[in-house]
């Protein structure tokens, strides 16, 4: 009974009428909806659903008819121009005379040019009606000797008195009866021509174009001449002698001047007709088009009545839901009342549960401000801890949306377009101050330093902030917004680095020696930048006066060298050796873009690649095959120079170079499957015995005398991992146990899986989402449950 009782008053009446509100609403919202979407499914959707795809199905029909209209067209307009041109003009009757071998040529080129105009066409011949003669650029110059076959070609070529006409099919030589042909007579400015021109269609092409006349799989397509006699037939899915005759009986009953669409029926089936008619040199031609509409809305039609009957169902599951749902809703307000209320309030005491929540999350908040503001008093030095951690390269693991994320938190202005500048600054001739500072206040001076640095920077940089080495030296990283013209942001370092020498040397007696960097554009830069400005200040000899250092002066000199990318060299290496050929195209396509960027003359970029060649080719003779026996292996260097764009780079390395390495090393893997196996047990016997020390899968290759590649691949393929992957888990799984189950310290377990300090942080971080400390803080209180793992 205590759980229906809140602070004294009983809570059933207020329960009961929270309760019937809640049912209603969960009532409405769950089965009005499913009613309405249901029938509204069945009812509308099939009827619009038909509609839209009658509506798409003629203007396909309409698009794609007009696009076989222009083929055809095309093929006549080209036998038009072909007809003016001088090779069929008056020198035909000299072809008929003798045999002149150039002119024939050219006849050969001219019909081999017009077959190629069209994707319709499939041959072109010129036959010469007086010498009985069919040449073709495929079959060459053949006299028909057959009086049948003369008397045929005679009629079907030359007896039309139209110049230019369409037919359905010859017989020999051409042997395309059952294919529309058009035939165009020679000369054109002759009485009574004496040769033609035909064009034979490519019965699969014009198939394939008709078929796209459908948007269905199952259907029929016909096109028929003047005379109704079918020039091409096409069946989608099932042949159907009853469609085929009801089509037929629906266009002779009378051909339309204009396309026109409707609807017959075959069986249990509706199918959508649309016709039209072609005007081809006095012929007119008919295309007509069945398309199965059944088959079309058949999914809409039984989603219809799927959900209908979902929609019966899921309201009488709704009701139960309901029911279920609005006893437990409640069940939320009554846990937060338990969180937020204290023992000496009550509910009467600010009317009712509600306003007690809203009473607790004011005071709440309260609180909240009050540690929002302590957090503000300490994000100076968290701002300074990060900017440490960022200059030392300690957050290189993050990438740059992480890294603004961070300085967005701690308060500095990312989110606009800005460079970043880092400056380093060194006390010199500290010996030589024995009056301010005496022998150890090294910190004393570079905390003085570091404040004349910081006032006089304030009136310069609205963004920057400072970090104290303690030892002479102090850095700065300056915010500079993008918008600003280039050389003001150097212009003001440059007074404010004279501004601090003079301050420095006048107030503590020392000099100073100050390195700038080149302003970087993302915070990512910002280590090497500073990397650069620490080298700089190595090699730079104490001088008894101040010295002020534009790292930029030396990027330039760093320019004039030649940049090859080492590191992507050995990822393509490594991608080789485990047979990822994807990899190692992508990897290669990066080190193309990489030199180009870099190395700016085309002989450079070059060299790259053929060092690049060589590379490979020296990795493959170490895996045991001969890179060389190819017949044009020797002319590759020439090969490459003439590559001018990087895909084709790609694609040449990927299927010259690479892929015939990656068969050859795949049949080996074939032949060698068992031995390996074996070899592979042992390896991994030999990585769980001595996972700290120096193992590489190139050692275990030599050991036992095998191909590197070949034991990468098995052993991926045995454990589903690659090796680097296995024995860093098996580092990190055993390292965790040390971490939860001793008091050893973090160095030594370190060292005990084979890392050093500094490097297993990073990699335990990365894997777990946790430093070690932090796992083995979780791990002593039982909490850690592993869901904060990195998914990499």
């Amino acid at each position: 009974m205590s759980r229906f009782l809140l602070a004294g008053r009983p809570m059933y009446n207020m329960k009961r009428r929270v309760y019937r509100k809640y049912l209603s609403v969960l009532l409405a919202v769950a089965c009005i909806p499913v009613l309405i979407l249901s029938a509204v499914v069945y009812f509308v959707g099939t009827h619009l659903v038909s509609q839209e795809i009658t509506s798409i199905q003629q203007k396909q029909i309409v698009k794609n008819a007009s696009k076989v209209e222009e083929y055809f067209s095309s093929i006549e307009l080209i036998a038009s121009q072909w007809s003016q041109n001088e090779l069929f003009g008056s020198k035909l009757k000299d072809l008929e005379k003798g045999y002149d071998y150039a002119y024939i040529l050219q006849i050969y080129n001219a019909l081999f040019t017009m077959q190629g105009s069209s994707p319709l066409l499939k041959q072109v011949y010129l036959y010469l009606d007086s010498s009985h003669t069919m040449i073709n650029q495929v079959s060459g110059v053949n006299r028909i000797e057959s009086a049948a076959v003369i008397d045929q070609l005679h009629r079907s070529l030359m007896a039309n008195e139209s110049p230019a006409y369409w037919m359905n099919g010859l017989g020999e030589p051409v042997n395309a009866e059952q294919v529309p042909l058009f035939v165009y007579r020679l000369p054109i400015d002759s009485e009574q021509p004496g040769a033609a021109l035909i064009f034979v269609l490519d019965d699969k092409a014009l198939q394939h174009a008709f078929s796209e006349l459908s948007l269905s799989q199952k259907g029929l397509s016909l096109l028929l001449d003047g005379q109704s006699n079918i020039l091409m037939q096409l069946y989608e899915g099932e042949q159907s002698e009853a469609l085929e005759q009801k089509v037929i009986s629906r266009v002779s009953s009378g051909l339309p001047s204009v396309r026109q669409e409707g609807k017959i029926e075959v069986g249990h089936d509706d199918y959508l007709l649309s016709f039209g008619q072609l005007s081809r040199f006095g012929d007119v031609w008919t295309y007509v088009n069945a398309t199965s509409l059944t088959e079309m809305t058949r999914p809409v039609t039984f989603l219809s009545q799927l959900l209908m009957l979902l929609g019966l169902a899921g309201i009488a599951v709704a009701i139960v839901l309901s029911l279920i749902a609005s006893r437990t809703v409640y069940h939320p307000i009554e846990r937060m009342l338990k969180l937020v209320r204290s023992d000496k309030e009550s509910n009467d005491a600010h009317g009712d549960e509600i306003r007690l929540i809203e009473h607790q999350w004011n005071s709440i908040r309260m609180e909240v401000n009050q540690v929002r503001e302590k957090l503000d008093e300490q994000r100076p030095e968290a701002r300074a801890g990060f900017l440490l951690q960022l200059l030392l390269g300690y957050t290189n693991f993050y990438d740059e949306l992480s890294l603004r994320n961070r300085m967005r938190r701690l308060g500095w202005i990312v989110d606009e377009p800005c460079m970043y500048r880092v400056i380093l600054f060194r006390l010199e001739g500290f010996s030589q101050s024995s009056k301010q500072f005496l022998k150890g206040d090294e910190q004393l001076a570079t905390f003085a330093a570091a404040n004349i640095i910081d006032e006089i920077s304030g009136d310069v940089f609205p963004h920057y902030e400072l970090v104290n080495f303690h030892d002479l030296t102090v850095g700065m990283l300056t915010t500079e917004f993008a918008d600003h013209h280039a050389g003001e942001g150097m212009k003001a370092v440059s007074q404010m680095s004279g501004t601090i020498t003079n301050a420095v040397h006048s107030i503590l007696g020392m000099h100073i020696t100050i390195v700038i960097s080149k302003a970087v554009r993302s915070v990512a830069e910002v280590p090497e930048a500073f990397e650069k400005c620490r080298w700089m200040l190595s090699q730079h000899k104490p001088n008894p006066s101040s010295a002020i250092i534009d790292a930029q002066d030396y990027v330039l000199e760093e320019d004039q060298t030649i940049h090859y990318p080492f590191t992507l060299e050995q990822e393509i290496i490594q991608a080789l050796r485990g047979g990822e050929q994807d990899l190692a195209a992508l990897r290669i396509e990066q080190f193309c873009r990489e030199i180009e960027e870099a190395n700016k003359q085309d002989q450079v970029y070059y060299q790259c690649l053929a060092q690049l060649l060589g590379t490979i080719r020296s990795h493959m003779l170490r895996m045991g095959f001969n890179p060389f026996r190819q017949s044009d292996s020797l002319a590759s260097y020439e090969q490459l120079t003439k590559l001018g764009d990087a895909r084709e780079i790609v694609r040449w390395f990927s299927d010259v170079v690479i892929a015939p390495f990656l068969e050859e090393m795949q049949q080996r893997d074939t032949r060698h499957d068992h031995r390996m196996k074996t070899i592979v047990q042992s390896i991994i016997e030999r990585v769980h015995k001595d996972y700290a020390d120096d193992l590489s899968l190139d050692t275990f290759a030599d050991e036992h005398n095998v191909n590197g590649y070949t034991l990468s691949r098995m052993f991926r393929q045995e454990t589903g991992e690659n090796f680097i992957d296995y024995l860093t888990n098996l580092r990190l799984e055993t390292s965790k146990r040390l971490l939860a189950h001793s008091e050893t310290s973090i160095q030594v377990i370190a060292e005990a899986v084979g890392y050093r300090q500094t490097y297993y942080y990073r990699i335990f971080k990365k894997k777990f989402g946790l430093t070690p400390s932090q796992y083995r803080a979780e791990a002593q209180k039982g909490s850690y449950d592993g869901t904060n793992e990195s998914s990499t």
